[in-house]
């Protein structure tokens, strides 16, 4: 970035001009050239008619005539989403490309204002306008790395399922709400995964290519590149993805090219192919195979990318030996016959590719993804950094917990790359898309975050978190600075210390998994097996876990004291959100503990430790059910009781309700407090499965 010399602007500019009624702040005058008038007039929607869009063939020299404070988009061929905001003596020139830079321009200038584009379904928008800092403007912003996006994991049925892969109007009106999110957050792409049921029923096809094409019009009209996923064999497919190859097929290849056909006519700017989970191919046979899958692709789209996600598994069944080498099943895109196809590498939940992996997916490091990605870059060879913002499932935000490290590992990676590259000396201008599961509970935090680092990338992790909060003037600065901190605390706790399986939960088919050796989340000891530990080894599971867990709950406790204590408005829904989860984080921490010392105390045959051990994880889990009601009274999400809440709810992922059933129902809780209460009573009450049914 090149900064001019300190710009001095009259603060008297945000006292000028009419006022809306309902709250006393200025109106701002979008002034934008004709053909931008329809861009600009959805990208104003759910922002309460502060900002208005004016029409004028030369906004410069038109904006002084709609009066107060004026914005005028200045199109320039500065570069794919490049801009630069300039004060004048009563207005605001933003200059950059159309039509991305011209949007991150307007929307760095409104959130300078006071503006958040937090969540793609609720801004906030500030009662009175902040005085700009003259010296953060005047300056040239271009993107540090060209792609910049989201993947919509629709085989969950998170708020994108149902807007993305379920067809109506209302449903297109909400995915061009996630859209223009998108671009506010500087991202560039967008993919998501079609349902296998939806692409095999003729009577579904036309509705679902209407549905893709009008997303494709609206992506396009915002400068927005569109992905779309599908999987190579559906014998690996375990959550209703499109697939190409299936077990009954006799020809592989005429397969693949017959189910591509029936997306053909749909103009993708991206596919991808994945490789599911957990069961691997015949490795000269994949590899064959994904050779007449990508070259099917680019026949069928000449100008769309074409990518393969470089998943993870440590486990004997996806090792495979090939070409002299014994090697992860799926890297065996390496031996892919087209040079240009892109490996999209893959982490999971928080973990990033420096830090410890805590045993997620049975890794205790990523080094060998991370030195994947890295020898792309070396080659200079195109490359796609492909992390988790939620997970989902018995970890995140279904139990529910708030865990802004999200936020700082998805920081960490491209600080920690970027300081790589420059003393190796290679770019590391590789591709991010971020792997979005939900947004509840703060999780847009996340995708916000990773956006918007994705386009610059500032020197602290504190200053996301400031920039992200910045609207709340003073107030704000103090509560970044305590996500911050919290982010350190669980960095220490959940991934140094290991105790995010205890943050986390299980649920039935962890106990399968276990049973056949693979597993996803950190794994812990069951209940009963911690019972029959020998003395000595529980007191040194109660010393490494127990105890810590104890620090971690006072330390929780201690930072949301201190978020409580600044002051922040009360009523405000992304305050609440954030008090909710910090509150939330208090109560699993203090359950699971309870729970862990009622275990232990049984075994040493205290019957009174047991008691009150019991009846604070009662307490606890009480306590949580009500932050959890107050929290889905007011989610972002539109309709969110008949989607995103439904215990039931039937749809085409493998999963008949919402991805946030199991909060709704505080399923981890009850099923854990019943494990423990029949091992210790001996009583046999059912224990609830958590999963999929």
């Amino acid at each position: 970035m090149v900064r001019p010399p300190r710009i001095a602007l009259l603060a008297s500019v945000l006292a000028l001009g009419s006022c809306t009624e309902e709250t006393g702040r200025p109106t701002i005058h979008l002034v934008v050239p004709p053909d931008q008038q329809a861009l600009f007039e959805s990208y104003v929607e759910g922002l309460e008619g502060s900002v208005v869009v004016d029409v004028a063939t030369d906004p410069a020299e038109s904006v002084a005539v709609f009066g107060g404070l004026g914005i005028a988009v200045v199109p320039t061929s500065s570069g794919d989403g490049a801009y630069r905001i300039d004060p004048q003596s009563n207005h605001y020139l933003v200059r950059g490309d159309a039509p991305l830079g011209v949007q991150y321009g307007v929307s760095e200038l409104l959130e300078k204002l006071g503006f958040g584009f937090y969540h793609p379904f609720r801004t906030h928008v500030p009662e009175r306008l902040l005085e700009l800092d003259p010296a953060t403007l005047g300056v040239d912003h271009a993107p540090e790395r060209a792609q910049r996006g989201l993947h919509l994991h629709t085989l969950h049925p998170i708020e994108g399922f149902f807007d993305f892969c379920e067809a109506g109007p209302d449903q297109l009106a909400r995915a061009t709400r996630v859209l223009d999110w998108v671009v506010k957050s500087r991202g560039n792409y967008l993919q998501w995964t079609p349902l296998d049921d939806a692409l095999r029923d003729p009577s579904k096809m036309p509705a679902w290519k209407a549905h893709a094409q009008g997303i494709l019009d609206a992506a396009h009209e915002r400068g927005v590149r569109i992905g779309i996923g599908v999987q190579l064999f559906g014998r690996s497919n375990l959550q209703n993805a499109f697939d190409l190859v299936e077990a009954g097929d006799t020809d592989a290849n005429a397969a693949i090219d017959g189910r591509l056909d029936l997306i053909a006519d749909v103009p993708f700017d991206s596919v991808q192919l994945s490789f599911g989970e957990f069961l691997g191919a015949d490795p000269a046979a994949f590899v064959a195979t994904l050779d007449h899958a990508v070259a099917a692709i680019r026949q069928r789209w000449p100008g769309a990318d074409a990518s393969t996600v470089v998943h993870l598994g440590n486990y004997p069944d996806l090792q495979v030996d090939y070409m002299g080498e014994t090697q992860l099943y799926y890297y065996l895109v390496k031996y892919a016959a087209d040079p240009a196809l892109v490996p999209w590498i893959h982490t999971v939940m928080y973990y990033d590719l420096y830090e410890d992996a805590g045993g997620a997916y049975g890794y205790d490091r990523f080094d060998g993804h991370l030195d994947y990605l890295y020898d792309r870059l070396r080659a200079d060879q195109p490359v796609t950094y492909f992390p988790e913002t939620a997970y989902w499932i018995a970890f995140d935000n279904s139990i529910p917990t708030y865990l802004p490290l999200y936020v700082r590992n998805r920081y960490l990676d491209l600080d920690r790359a970027r300081l790589d590259a420059n003393t190796m000396g290679f770019d590391d201008d590789f591709g991010h898309v971020l792997f979005s599961s939900g947004w509840e509970w703060g999780y847009w935090q996340n995708d916000w975050a990773a956006l918007r680092t994705s386009y610059e990338l500032p020197p602290r992790v504190e200053d996301v978190f400031e920039s992200m909060w910045a609207p709340y003037g003073a107030d704000g600065r103090a509560l970044a600075g305590k996500l911050a901190e919290l982010a350190s605390l669980q960095k220490g706790a959940l991934m140094d210390e290991r105790l995010a399986a205890w943050m986390a939960s299980r649920d039935w088919t962890f106990d399968l998994g276990d049973a056949i050796g693979v597993f996803s989340q950190p794994t812990r000891p069951s209940f009963e097996e911690l019972l029959a530990l020998p003395p000595a080894e529980r007191d040194v599971f109660e010393a490494d876990v127990v105890d810590r867990l104890a620090v971690f709950r006072d330390a929780l406790a201690q930072n949301r004291r201190d978020v409580l204590a600044i002051g922040l408005p009360s009523g405000d829904p992304f305050v609440a959100e954030v008090l909710d989860g910090l509150e939330a984080n208090v109560e699993r921490v203090t359950f699971i503990h309870a729970l862990l010392q009622s275990v232990l105390a049984h075994a040493r045959g205290d019957t009174a430790a047991v008691a009150d051990a019991t009846a604070r994880a009662e307490a606890a889990e009480a306590r949580a059910g009500v932050v959890i009601d107050r929290r889905h009274a007011d989610l972002h999400y539109p309709d969110a009781a008949a989607s995103i809440l439904a215990v039931e709810r039937v749809n085409a992922t493998t999963y008949d309700y919402g991805y946030l059933r199991e909060a709704v129902t505080r399923c981890f809780y009850e099923r854990e407090r019943i494990e423990v209460h029949n091992l210790l009573t001996g009583e046999t009450l059912d224990v609830p499965l958590c999963a999929l049914l």
